[in-house]
């Protein structure tokens, strides 16, 4: 019976690519579809221990979307109503955005105050979470089980970025304050606090910017920033901008143009933002309209490279491939997706127990001192 199933799905698999070769266009990939029945087959038949097809179904589609970019992935039909779950807002978390890397989890943002603080720092890989591995687990997976009922205990096994050896810690889930939009000072100096993109930003940087003494000079923080709400963005960035700030939103069907009203309330003489690998999508948006259209600096690291949205599609068998479906350009098609935003004063790699976020600090400081020294001559 095994031999008369492998036979069937591997001649159905052949009669599916004709079919397909009959009415696609001559580029479709039909001779790799070709190589990749026969690789099938060949695991079927040949790997050592017998694997079920849905096993190797499953990781080739996972392999599909998780080849495309660090977001898109492949969700199966027993796993949807998890998923869902998971991409709702949790009341209580441990304070940590996971992100993906080629072959391990990393702590993205580590929110000061939080569990997750007590032991994570940001770039530590993050090897399990009760007993959930990344790649064997989603990424998705591993971030549900960091969150739940107040009081939740969460077990995880990390690699610090200078330790030798794994260790294992217990987070116990608690109230923290989430980061929010604040002007603070650092040595004298106005720094704009951007943790994110969401509906109150723009109205929240107007306010805490009316506390500005001067206009001359001002930092804005877009370290972590992984917000991927670009109207905001836009928003945001007219309050510093002359001219009305303008992207590109494309899909595979269509092109749209988007646009927040210049209101220019906030032309400031020397700009600068704070940008590390993890700004990402709406934040590389903003960092790339001020740096053109605001001649602010960019102090730091290249940005993440990532501008696109996720839209969650079904399939027939009722999983979905959540994918990257809409990509954010500038207006004048500037594509930053797997580029990024580069720096205009780049930093050096840490040294060291020194964190990239801390030499950022150093040259902000630096500069600071500068400016100092030039109006005192």
């Amino acid at each position: 019976m095994k031999a008369i199933k492998i036979t069937a799905l591997v001649v159905a698999l052949a009669l599916a690519g004709l079919a397909v070769h009959a009415f696609l266009p001559e580029a479709f990939p039909y001779p790799e579809l070709k190589v990749f029945g026969q690789a099938y087959m060949l695991i079927l038949t040949k790997f050592v221990d017998p694997v079920k097809d849905d096993r190797l179904l499953v990781g080739a589609q996972r392999g599909l979307l998780g080849s495309l970019d660090p977001f898109s992935t492949y969700v199966p039909a027993e796993k949807m109503a998890a998923f869902r779950k998971a991409q709702a807002p949790s009341p209580i978390d441990a304070g940590v955005e996971l992100r993906r890397g080629m072959k391990f989890a990393y702590a993205h943002r580590v929110v000061p105050g939080s569990a997750a603080a007590e032991v994570l720092q940001q770039g530590d890989i993050v090897e399990s979470v009760n007993g959930l591995q990344y790649p064997r687990a989603d990424l998705w997976e591993l971030q549900a089980e960091l969150a739940g009922p107040l009081g939740k205990s969460v077990s995880i096994v990390y690699s610090a970025r200078d330790a030798e050896k794994s260790k294992e810690a217990v987070l116990v889930l608690k109230p923290y304050a989430r980061p929010a939009v604040a002007l603070s000072e650092d040595a004298g100096a106005p720094v704009l606090l951007l943790p994110h993109f969401q509906p109150e930003t723009p109205r929240a940087a107007g306010d805490a910017l009316k506390a500005l003494r001067s206009r001359e000079l001002l930092f804005i923080d877009l370290r972590g920033n992984s917000s991927f709400n670009y109207p905001e963005a836009l928003r945001t960035a007219a309050l510093f901008l002359k001219e009305d700030p303008k992207v590109v939103l494309k899909s595979k069907r269509e092109e749209k143009k988007l646009s927040a009203e210049a209101k220019g309330a906030f032309v400031i003489a020397e700009l600068y933002l704070l940008a590390d690998r993890d700004t990402t999508g709406a934040a590389e948006i903003f960092a790339a309209l001020l740096q053109s259209g605001a001649g602010a600096k960019v102090i730091g690291r290249t940005t993440f490279g990532y501008t696109g949205s996720l839209q969650l599609v079904p399939l027939s068998d009722g999983g979905a491939c959540h994918l990257t479906y809409t990509l954010v350009t500038l207006a004048d098609g500037t594509d930053l997706m797997n580029e990024g935003v580069t720096p205009d004063l780049p930093v050096r790699d840490p040294i060291g127990t020194e964190t990239a976020s801390d030499a950022i600090d150093k040259k902000v400081r630096e500069i600071i001192q500068e400016k100092a020294l030039r109006k005192a001559a």
